[in-house]
């Protein structure tokens, strides 16, 4: 089975090594040898808008076809979002602001260290009210501007962490799937989706694409696929098909493999539609045996299908 391979020159020289290779595999014993593709494959991708351009961009976790299966769906979301920590380094200018439409909560609160002494002071962040000496600082949920009391001010040097809610309103829920697993993020703009789902996906990766980090993508009617896709008329993308993995308009119908579970699936269930139309009786050719007086009333089937009793007349 193995024909004649090229001697070794330098491994520049497009010499054929393979044969030689499995040639050693085999004759060392080897019964099975897998062979594995290699090559730049891409990862698939998807890039979610809002109404002046790219936002986020959505990637699978490594290359391959297999992430055409995964959906992301933005949807308006159903709790308040959670900004976890938002670090700012202290400089000589003005502090930069939190989030705008933050709401009251105990979880909100800020953190100062000091450059100088590296203590560190943690402060209730209200959205009422005055600050206090050691206890609050004050945002402003208008345009989350933060303000400290005169003795908690911090200087240049300093580093702040705060953590703090939004509210729902103002948020996305991003919900990824493949298969049967599901995950689902409550977001604030393209920055805290870059953290949460980086951090925690099993399943993509996200890239803020240019200016998009104080934005958040556009809610979506369908959930989208990643890779290629096409844009049907009504402006709805088309799905992905699920024995081929490409993109498919709604009316496509694709055959399944030949023998699979799937297409004796569908066959039952043509069965099932065939026997409503013809008014519940099931069409069967058998050997039937008569029950009752001069083999009146209802009849056995005595094939394979061990159905115990058919309607008279079902079978021929």
């Amino acid at each position: 089975m193995f024909g004649n391979y090229d001697g070794w020159v330098d491994g520049k020289s497009d010499e054929l090594t393979l044969v030689r290779a499995l040639q050693h595999v085999f004759g060392n014993g080897a019964s099975t040898v897998y062979a594995v593709r290699t090559g730049a494959a891409e990862a698939a991708s998807l890039t979610l808008n809002d109404d002046t351009g790219p936002v986020v961009k959505f990637a699978g976790k490594t290359p391959g076809t297999w992430a055409r299966e995964i959906t992301v769906a933005v949807k308006a979301a159903t709790e308040n979002g959670f900004v976890e920590e938002r670090r700012q380094d202290v400089g000589g200018g003005a502090l930069q602001p939190l989030h705008a439409h933050i709401v009251a909560s105990p979880r909100n609160a800020i953190r100062i260290t000091r450059g100088a002494s590296g203590k560190t002071a943690r402060l209730a962040l209200a959205i009422t009210g005055t600050p206090q000496k050691g206890r609050r600082a004050v945002v402003n949920p208008a345009d989350g501007v933060l303000t400290f009391h005169a003795d908690d001010t911090p200087v240049s040097g300093d580093k702040l962490a705060a953590a703090y809610v939004v509210d729902k309103a103002f948020c996305r829920q991003i919900e990824i799937k493949y298969r049967n697993v599901t995950e689902d993020y409550t977001a604030i703009d393209a920055t805290d989706i870059e953290r949460d789902v980086g951090r925690a996906s099993s399943l993509v990766g996200v890239t803020i694409q240019a200016g998009g980090d104080a934005r958040v993508p556009n809610v979506t009617v369908d959930p989208l696929v990643l890779g290629r896709r096409r844009r049907r008329r009504d402006g709805r993308w088309d799905r992905v098909c699920r024995f081929s993995g490409e993109a498919r308009p709604r009316a496509h119908q694709h055959r399944a493999p030949r023998g699979s579970r799937l297409q004796r699936r569908g066959r039952h269930a043509e069965g099932a539609r065939r026997r409503r139309r013809v008014g519940g009786t099931r069409p069967h050719r058998g050997a039937w045996r008569g029950r009752g007086l001069g083999g009146q009333g209802r009849r056995q089937c005595r094939c394979r299908c061990r159905r115990a009793a058919h309607p008279r007349g079902a079978g021929a």
